[in-house]
């Protein structure tokens, strides 16, 4: 996978700006596979972050430093995340639908896209997860007859819901972290599209500062600019005396 470029990150950061977490996930996932947007939108969110995870190690490298509070005494934890040991599969696209039996119910159900998260922005949490849930429901049967993806028993939510975690382990990434200071045990998530997108903002951010160094001082455009090397533009940032 090819990384990002400097003028990419800085087109990139300015038209996710404004955008809700979903819709950055699936501006990234199109750039990191060249789908279609249509096609993008509905990559399941497993398959969908672990291109992201390709598209960050092409970009930035391998390491993800990570930085988390301890929930129990408020201690900062500082630890590197080795994505090259996430064992994650290619994103492909298209959509496969799944069957499993739970008693006496059949259903057949699809794995959650971005598509569903977009559709369910303006959703509290609860009505969220529960939106998701019946989005993902192809269809429901009880003894053969069948019943609407929101009518469903908690005990046959739930199974559906564990079988899609099954299926798809990569959607929700924790780590196990216990506190030097208190002994303190927990599991963190690991959001790569947060953390993505924090590096491509710290990133481009630090690309409009060199931008404007160097075009004050050499008048050259910032196409110009981001089109030199990282090696390249720190050269000459150091000759002006800028760093």
């Amino acid at each position: 996978m090819r990384g990002l470029q400097a003028g990419e990150i800085v087109d990139l950061w300015e038209r996710m700006l404004a955008g809700p977490p979903p819709a950055r996930a699936l501006t990234l996932l199109v750039r990191a596979t060249d789908e279609s947007i249509e096609t993008a939108a509905r990559v399941p969110v497993g398959r969908r972050d672990a291109a992201l995870v390709g598209l960050r190690r092409a970009t930035f490298g391998d390491v993800a430093p990570c930085f988390v509070q301890c929930p129990d005494c408020a201690a900062e934890l500082e630890f590197d995340v080795d994505l090259a040991a996430l064992v994650v599969p290619v994103a492909p696209g298209g959509i496969e639908v799944h069957r499993m039996a739970h008693g006496s119910w059949v259903i057949d159900f699809r794995l959650p896209c971005t598509a569903d998260l977009l559709d369910l922005i303006a959703h509290d949490h609860a009505a969220a997860v529960a939106g998701l849930l019946a989005a993902c429901i192809v269809r429901a049967e009880l003894a053969g007859d069948v019943v609407a993806a929101d009518r469903l028993p908690a005990d046959v939510a739930d199974a559906v819901a564990n079988e899609i975690a099954r299926l798809d382990p990569h959607a929700e990434i924790t780590f196990a972290l216990r506190c030097d200071d208190c002994a303190h045990g927990w599991s963190a998530p690991f959001d790569i599209v947060a953390y993505l997108w924090r590096e491509i903002e710290v990133e481009a951010r630090r690309l409009l500062a060199e931008v404007d160094v160097l075009a004050r001082l050499y008048g050259w455009s910032e196409a110009a600019i981001l089109a030199l090397s990282r090696a390249r533009r720190r050269a000459y940032l150091e000759l002006a005396g800028a760093t």
